[in-house]
């Protein structure tokens, strides 16, 4: 709170994010070197209602285990079953499992987010969301060929605009997305439905399946996973349930991700896939007379982006945007929401300003160093190998393969194994990138085939030696206290000071490095006096501490006072392990770009966006990016409507199958939803808390 304090008192009135030239760089360091171990022990989602606290001492201990198996190992299989043999500890030790987290985020690169936040994708979890969602008939990916085509402008004035394909850093290239629906529609392929429903629908009939009418609306979605991890697989589970109780197709978009593909790459894949929407909705089982766009998270700065680029395009602007939790400022800059990163158990301080300098292609900067503004991923000349095909007619080509297939580009960049160096801290080597093995390629024999060579910057890690430190009793006198400690060949060293006299052990002055004479140990004779040392300073003799009956009377006093006598600390509670090496980021010209940041863009290009309907959470650490875009909107008389959610976290809509908050927040999305496509919103079931600004 002092320090949100402090934040205020820096920005503009009416302004919850300073300026950041006026921002003192100390309280960056004041900031980051609060003690965070507190909120990720027995603590940990306290904030949030009862039934996410076990959700969250789930994920941190998970978050825990995977950390210690990810430093260790190598292998995906090896680093599974070592995560799963240290949960046990970790679940029964809150503080080592919290002393794991805070050291996890201080020296872990973008590749463990990665990692992590992408273990719902593999192995048995990602067959989670076919066995708790709702089921549904269509549910294909496939990919969108990289060709230019022609759309109408919206204008009306007869001009046709040219959409091109995704194009920066690696080239062009096909995008990836993933079709949804309720039921098999008009004008989808034959071969788009589920074989299994249908084989059994026509025994249990009697008769061929007859697809469903068109339908007269679309929904684009864009996944959340902070730009740098997740597909639209980790979000089937909600969208299983948009799918059935909205009725409509939904269209996943699954783009490049960062650091390998930073901005604008993302953006302008999303794009693209939208604008192929609209021309090609026919085969989609959908009229689009009505479209829009809903994202969570990183997704919902992505549609807000999309939707401001079609109005500047001069192409169909979607009917309504849904952004649910979004950051609309990609910078690292404080405010009194994004201070909560040092007590949320999903977006921690460290992750999340990996994150945004992922997402913006930077370098990791560290005080003292001047890191110039540079992509985080340097890519050689790329080798595109494209195979001849005639794409006159654009249509859709389906993998066959049962398995899940990669989206583009994701192995371009070479894997990465974290070592311990000299000093402690974490460095990574880079090996050669191993050809994935034929059977798990997508069958993409229609499509274009890209082959591009990048190579991974590696972005350094703290290098700040490990520290450990040992529980050690403060005693309560008032003219004794505790010293800072200092480190040892990594042992924790103590002293009591009095003013700035030490002080000795009660018997003879001796310290605790010196042999007692009782011990005889050194050959002197035993009771002998040890003789002084003549090096040694006077200061280090005192008369007396104070007698037992002394000490059983001052505690007795403490005992006896009243809660409103106690007092309390004057300043705020430090991180036992010292100051955190704080971790910063250059400032660059990219930062300010509108696509990136909506929160910056200019008047004209926000007042082209349709209704936005934000839905933040009132303990997220980007609750103060809606607040404040929906000022903006406001002022410039653009329709949005504001819905705080209580109790929840960031992502919640990812928590629809185990958290009865987190599905009643999602019929609000639903609701959302159904008021953009021009139908009845339900109700009745909308019942989580919320704040209508």
């Amino acid at each position: 709170l002092d320090v949100a304090q402090k934040v205020l008192a820096k920005s503009k009135h009416g302004d919850l994010f300073p300026e950041e030239k006026l921002f003192p760089e100390f309280l960056f360091e004041e900031a980051e070197s609060l003690d965070k171990e507190c909120f990720y022990g027995r603590c940990v989602g306290f904030q949030f209602c009862s039934s996410m606290q076990p959700i969250f001492h789930t994920i941190s201990t998970a978050m825990a285990s995977f950390a210690e198996a990810y430093s260790d190992h190598d292998g995906q299989l090896t680093r599974a079953l070592a995560s799963l043999l240290n949960s046990g500890k970790y679940a029964m030790n809150p503080e080592l499992r919290a002393r794991t987290i805070v050291s996890m985020c201080d020296k872990a690169d973008i590749s463990f987010c990665k990692a992590f936040w992408n273990i719902t994708e593999e192995g048995p979890l990602q067959h989670v969301s076919g066995f708790l969602g709702s089921s549904v008939n269509v549910n294909k990916v496939f990919h969108i060929p990289a060709m230019p085509f022609d759309m109408e402008s919206s204008l009306d004035d007869g001009e046709m605009v040219t959409i091109t394909p995704p194009c920066s850093l690696t080239g062009p290239g096909p995008v990836q997305v993933r079709l949804m629906c309720f039921e098999n529609r008009e004008g989808q392929p034959e071969d788009i439905s589920s074989p299994i429903l249908d084989q059994v629908e026509e025994k249990l009939s009697g008769k061929k399946k007859v697809p469903a009418p068109k339908s007269d609306a679309l929904i684009i979605h864009i996944h959340g996973g902070g730009f740098v991890a997740q597909s639209s697989k980790s979000h089937e589970m909600y969208l299983r349930t948009w799918a059935k109780d909205i009725d409509v197709p939904i269209l996943s978009v699954d783009y490049s991700l960062a650091p390998a593909h930073p901005f604008p790459r993302a953006m302008e894949e999303c794009f693209f896939a939208y604008a192929w929407a609209l021309k090609n909705a026919h085969i989609l089982g959908t009229t689009a007379e009505r479209v829009c766009l809903a994202g969570d998270s990183a997704g919902g700065n992505l549609c807000v982006a999309v939707a401001m680029r079609a109005a500047n395009y001069g192409i169909r602007v979607p009917d309504g945007v849904l952004a649910a939790y979004t950051p609309f400022l990609i910078r690292y800059t404080p405010s009194p929401s994004r201070l909560l990163c040092m007590m949320d158990p999903l977006l921690p301080m460290g992750i999340l300003s990996r994150c945004i300098a992922a997402y913006a292609g930077l370098k990791e900067k560290k005080p003292g160093e001047d890191v110039s503004s540079s992509s985080s991923t340097t890519s050689s000349t790329p080798q595109l190998s494209t195979p001849e095909h005639n794409f006159s007619s654009a249509r859709l080509v389906f993998d066959p393969s049962p398995t899940e297939p990669k989206r583009s580009g994701e192995g371009a960049a070479a894997p990465k194994l974290l070592f311990a160096n000299s000093s402690g801290g974490m460095c990574e080597v880079h090996t050669p990138s191993p050809s994935p093995p034929s059977g798990d390629a997508p069958n993409n024999t229609d499509i274009p085939v890209l082959t591009v060579e990048t190579e991974t910057a590696v972005i350094p890690g703290k290098q700040n030696p490990e520290q450990t430190t040992d529980l050690l009793k403060e005693p309560h006198f008032e003219d004794i206290a505790l010293s800072p400690y200092e480190e040892d060949s990594g042992e924790s060293e103590w002293s009591l000071t009095d003013k700035q006299t030490e002080v000795d052990t009660p018997s003879g002055g001796i310290t605790s490095d010196e042999t007692s004479p009782q011990e005889g140990s050194d050959g002197t004779e035993k009771g002998r006096p040890v003789e002084e040392d003549p090096n040694r300073p006077s200061s280090l003799s005192l008369p007396s501490l104070p007698s037992l009956d002394e000490i059983s009377m001052a505690i007795s006093k403490m005992t006896e006072s009243k809660p409103e006598e106690v007092a309390l600390p004057s300043s705020p509670v430090r991180s036992p392990s010292g100051a955190a090496v704080v971790t910063r980021y250059k400032m660059s010209p990219i930062l300010n770009n509108p696509y990136m940041s909506p929160l910056l863009a200019d008047d004209e290009l926000l007042k082209g966006l349709p209704p936005v309907y934000l839905v933040p959470c009132a303990l997220d650490p980007v609750l103060d990016d809606s607040i404040m875009f929906a000022r903006r909107l406001k002022a410039l008389g653009v329709q949005y409507k504001l819905h705080v959610v209580d109790e929840l976290s960031h992502g919640f809509l990812n928590f629809t199958s185990i958290c009865k908050e987190a599905r009643q927040a999602n019929d609000l999305c639903i609701n959302n939803l159904l008021e953009m496509l021009g139908r009845r919103p339900r109700g009745g079931r909308v019942a989580t808390p919320t704040k209508k600004l």
